[in-house]
């Protein structure tokens, strides 16, 4: 018997040497370990398994059993307690842990009882709640069509109006700009001509109309699918702001004279927070639709107002060079 470090606790103190696993210990700890000596003795648990020394500390950062040089190399800046004190923390907080898991054990067999019940549920309930929806979806699909079909027709017969009416008024200012070019006296000349940018003006709103994002060519599919989609987009947004404002009233009633002044006040902010999300939807569904009226609108008319603005200052220059060969 000798006095040195216990393998087991630590401690200097006259240490035993166990005859059956070898481990060097004091009376206390060599007395505890009889029970773990055959396991100690066939897996070789108290000797580290890198340095083959025996074990005197826990990793925490590793949860590992680790030996004087675990520290140097591979348990570098870890966290090391004696073992003694390591068995200390971790059967204090047994008992918190343990109800915790058994609580957590009662939520998990609640939700398997909940979702047990909704499995029959959903077998016998949700094919004919699909059904009703799918019915219900294809008659707002009828309906958007109707009215889509109605408004694109509308559209078309209005572009056809402005037709009709332009076209007289663009032959009128061609006519005057012929007849004028005969006459030489510059008095005659200036008391028959029509300034031709005053019908070239209305033409220009009639086609900035006419190229709106609600018209569509009737050859190309996506043009077809992208306006039928984009209504749908408007409904739902139109849904969920009348689905937010009837909430917000909903809410505004239920709290209207029941509560005291703390609570009024909570209730005050929950409303105004609904009211702003109301707004920030509303501000969101303008902004979509006019973003998309825009980009439409400004892609036909760069299209064609360059083409139209070329056609016209040729003709502008041809009328310029007759009018300056007139009067040479």
């Amino acid at each position: 018997m000798s006095k040195e470090e216990c393998r087991i606790c630590g401690y200097v103190k006259n240490c035993y040497q166990c005859c059956s696993c070898s481990l060097k210990g004091c009376p206390t700890c060599i007395e505890f370990h009889k029970d773990a000596c055959s396991v100690l003795k066939k897996d070789k648990i108290h000797l580290c398994s890198d340095h083959n020394e025996f074990v005197n500390s826990y990793c925490f950062t590793c949860f590992h059993l680790v030996c004087k040089n675990c520290s140097k190399d591979m348990h570098i800046n870890h966290n090391f307690v004696s073992i003694p004190q390591a068995v200390h923390n971790i059967r204090s907080e047994i008992l918190t842990s343990v109800n915790d898991l058994e609580k957590r054990k009662t939520q998990e067999e609640s939700a398997m009882s909940q979702f047990c019940r909704r499995k029959n549920d959903y077998e016998q309930k949700l094919p004919a709640l699909i059904d009703a929806a799918e019915k219900e979806l294809h008659k707002g699909i009828t309906v958007k069509k109707d009215q889509l079909v109605k408004q694109i027709i509308a559209l078309n017969e209005k572009n056809l109006s402005d037709v009709k009416e332009i076209v007289p008024e663009l032959d009128a200012a061609i006519d005057n700009l012929k007849s004028v070019q005969d006459k030489k006296f510059p008095i005659l000349f200036l008391s028959r001509w029509s300034n031709p940018m005053l019908v070239i003006g209305k033409h220009e709103s009639i086609l900035r109309n006419r190229e709106s994002a609600d018209d569509i060519n009737m050859d190309n599919n996506a043009d077809i699918e992208r306006i039928f989609r984009n209504s749908f987009v408007t409904q739902k947004c139109e849904e969920e702001l009348k689905k937010k404002d009837e909430e917000i009233r909903t809410f505004k009633s239920s709290i209207s004279g029941k509560m005291k002044t703390n609570q009024h006040n909570k209730a005050c902010k929950d409303f105004d927070s609904l009211q702003q999300s109301l707004h920030a939807a509303n501000m969101l569904n303008e902004e979509n639709q006019t973003t998309i009226m825009c980009m439409e609108k400004q892609r036909k008319q760069l299209q064609d107002s360059i083409k139209d603005k070329d056609k016209l200052i040729q003709t502008l220059l041809l009328q310029k060079d007759e009018l300056q060969s007139r009067f040479i």
